[in-house]
């Protein structure tokens, strides 16, 4: 019984990082909705339709 109390409270003390104490910190966490994962699986169509970056005009030095 107390390995499950152990087990019960590392649970709730792991979400309870996740959730309001690593966010607070400034560290996001994807269980906070702060996750910036970029889309790596990206289709040819939706790859051709994103816009170059551009660097500034050629010849001049930023």
């Amino acid at each position: 019984m107390d390995g499950m109390i152990w087990l019960f409270g590392f649970i709730v003390f792991y979400f309870a990082m996740q959730l309001w104490i690593l966010p607070k910190l400034g560290i996001p966490t994807c269980m906070s909705r702060n996750c910036s994962v970029e889309q790596k699986n990206a289709t040819p169509l939706q790859q051709e339709k994103q816009e170059p970056i551009k660097h500034g005009e050629p010849g001049k030095s930023n």
